[in-house]
């Protein structure tokens, strides 16, 4: 058999063969695990419970203006205050939270103001040790930041004597300087920014604020290898009857995913401005029931609809390959569904979906498909893929 490439009997005629260099170099091998030593690690560290746990990553996006930045903020400040979340227990010690908010400090002071005047048992906890806020822009791209950035971190742990808990990047478009979310080489650079991040000090965890693209069941704007970095994904939404917005977890690594929450964005007065008109942001508010639970993926009593709208994704899905035999897309896919589901509601006297509503049932019937075992099809770009068409 032959010996692999650098081998221990490797001669040194064969090495200046395949390398061009007659001198081999001294060079450190990697580490290697073996079933003990990964058997004794110590076990992964709960930041938030069934939600984050300590040196994850973690991604909020939705559309603009639809309260993913006032969510992020709340789930920031909870760190910080060691507060539940959404019912879900804070299980780290003491630590702070550097929060970098790029788009303006402007919104983050209004937001925090609005939390000490109208929500003062929360408020009152939020300390110049807890809560750090970076105010300049920083460009994850440029190493020279990057090391700042870390720099910083070690800095808040040394003067609050604390671990740095958290790492709010708000948003990843001012986190790229004068680069673009869709170019890959910008995109990469920011992910093994974020990596790097997370191995810093106390190893906090890294929650990035992102834009949904024009078509919202495409997931983030900008390269697709991003979701395939993040261990916790976060759609926020509005209501399609405009009463309050809808976080969903899209997907989680190492948590239970499919789960939705609710919260309403309630508007305030902060002040007035120098003509005397009042300065207005909003105050989070957790709305009374937060489902933490997986996704019902099953035919149930109570959403009988579930079911019935996985057998119209299936069925249109099944036509709709045997015509395309090089993929089904996405877009096709979706007015397909679309167009039987609502004959049905039609029929059963139900109203029509549309908008956001529509993009939703499409988008949760996707993921519970995603989530099935063994797998329906595979996704490459816009195309879906029957998973016989593959083997």
């Amino acid at each position: 058999m032959a010996e692999p490439f650098g081998g221990a009997n490797m001669s040194g005629r064969e090495f200046t063969k395949k390398t061009g260099n007659s001198k081999q170099p001294s060079v450190e091998p990697f580490e290697v695990d073996t079933i003990t030593t990964i058997m004794n690690a110590p076990p992964r560290i709960t930041l938030v419970k069934g939600f984050a746990g300590r040196g994850d990553l973690v991604l909020f996006y939705g559309p603009p203006k639809h309260g993913k930045t006032f969510l992020a903020s709340h789930f920031a400040i909870s760190v910080a205050v060691q507060a539940n979340w959404f019912g879900r227990k804070h299980k780290s010690p003491a630590g702070s939270v550097l929060y970098c908010a790029l788009e303006g400090g402007s919104g983050m002071r209004q937001r925090l103001k609005a939390i000490q005047q109208h929500d003062p048992a929360l408020g009152d906890r939020i300390t110049d040790q807890n809560l750090k806020i970076i105010r300049k822009r920083i460009d994850l791209r440029q190493p020279t930041d990057v090391a700042r950035l870390i720099a910083t971190i070690a800095k808040c742990e040394r003067e609050t004597g604390m671990p740095c808990l958290l790492v709010v990047v708000d948003t990843i478009a001012r986190a790229l300087g004068s680069g673009n979310d869709t170019d890959p080489k910008d995109m990469s650079a920011l992910i093994a920014a974020s990596d790097t991040v997370r191995q810093a000090g106390s190893q906090p965890t890294v929650a990035l604020i992102h834009h949904a693209g024009k078509d919202v069941n495409r997931g983030p704007r900008g390269r697709s290898d991003l979701p395939g970095a993040i261990d916790t994904c976060v759609l926020v939404e509005r209501l399609e009857n405009g009463a309050g917005n809808r976080a969903t977890c899209e997907y989680a690594k190492d948590d239970p995913d499919g789960w939705a929450i609710e919260f309403t964005l309630e508007r305030v007065e902060i002040g007035v401005d120098e003509d005397g008109d009042p300065i207005t942001t909003c105050v989070l508010r957790e709305g009374e029931t937060h489902q933490f639970a997986p996704a019902k993926t099953k035919t149930t009593n109570a959403k009988p609809y579930r079911g019935q709208r996985q057998r119209i994704f299936a069925r249109q899905f099944g036509k709709l390959a045997a015509k395309h035999p090089g993929g089904v897309e996405r877009g096709l896919l979706y007015s397909h569904f679309l167009s039987e589901l609502n004959a049905e509601r039609q029929r059963d006297g139900q109203d029509q979906l549309a908008g956001n509503a529509a993009t939703t049932a499409f988008r949760q019937v996707l993921m519970s498909f995603r989530a099935q075992v063994p797998p329906l099809f595979t996704e490459e770009g816009d195309m879906i893929h029957p998973i016989s068409e593959r083997h």
